[in-house]
């Protein structure tokens, strides 16, 4: 069984992954260090990490701007039918892990635009698809203080738009290998991990899951605006609304 945590960036899949590694799932030996932005650590295995960064980049148009290393422009160019240039190093990364003898994944948002790529090739995996709501979402990008997106605030929402769209047209496609989950809920944590035990049969011991969430949640790291400042314009709030009716865990 091979678990694939993704969702947009800063929406909560480091924190999501954190669990599950405390759950017993192995993702990845070596993983990206934490930092000022993930002070707790982003649980992303630095090999597909940096395999994905590449692809996203590389099938961009790069004349179109945008942010390039998360696989959006602002005509949208990212070609999914170039990936398969890819297929041979993607087999190697799989074939690395797959000695593992417990459950493996891998967490990176990147992921999200490549899910189809990804499903072809392992015919075991089972996908958590996680959202946040867009005014935690850009809250938080706000907070980076990255240069594309303090020159570029606009971006956000749209890139926001553009994610989750790609995991809601996966989820309906694949509905029995997915769970869609918003963090926003995260203490309703106990009924995601049961759901991916009956759904997923992943080999996963539930008996301390209220003692990892307490311990690994910090709720002055993963801020949630008020509801006098949560905001977004009608295609973002559209897409939210469909995210929230097909949530496996009403949000």
């Amino acid at each position: 069984m091979v678990l694939i945590i993704t969702g947009m960036h800063r929406s909560g899949t480091s924190l999501t992954a954190s669990l599950f590694q405390k759950l017993g799932i192995n993702i990845g030996g070596e993983l990206v260090p934490p930092d000022r932005h993930n002070p707790k650590g982003y649980f992303e295995d630095i090999d597909f990490l940096e395999f994905q960064r590449k692809v996203l980049q590389e099938c961009c148009d790069r004349n179109d701007p945008g942010w390039h290393d998360w696989g959006w422009t602002v005509n949208e160019t990212l070609n999914p039918q170039l990936f398969d240039r890819y297929e041979t190093r993607a087999r190697e990364l799989i074939f690395r892990r797959s000695h593992i003898k417990k459950t493996w994944g891998w967490k990176d948002p990147r992921t999200t635009l490549m899910l189809n790529f990804w499903d072809k090739l392992i015919s075991n995996a089972c996908y958590l698809l996680v959202f946040r709501y867009p005014w935690d979402v850009a809250d938080s990008i706000r907070r980076l203080n990255a240069p594309i997106f303090t020159e570029h605030p606009e971006y956000i929402l749209p890139i926001w738009r553009y994610y989750n769209q790609h995991l809601l047209d996966f989820y309906q496609q694949n509905p029995n290998k997915c769970i869609l989950f918003c963090v926003n809920q995260l203490d309703q944590f106990g009924d995601l991990v049961n759901l991916c035990r009956l759904k997923f049969n992943l080999p996963i011991d539930d008996r301390n899951v209220e003692e990892i969430r307490q311990t690994t949640y910090d709720r002055e790291l993963f801020h949630q605006l008020p509801i006098a400042e949560q905001k977004a314009d009608e295609k973002t709030i559209a897409i939210l609304e469909s995210l929230r009716a097909k949530a496996d865990i009403s949000p």
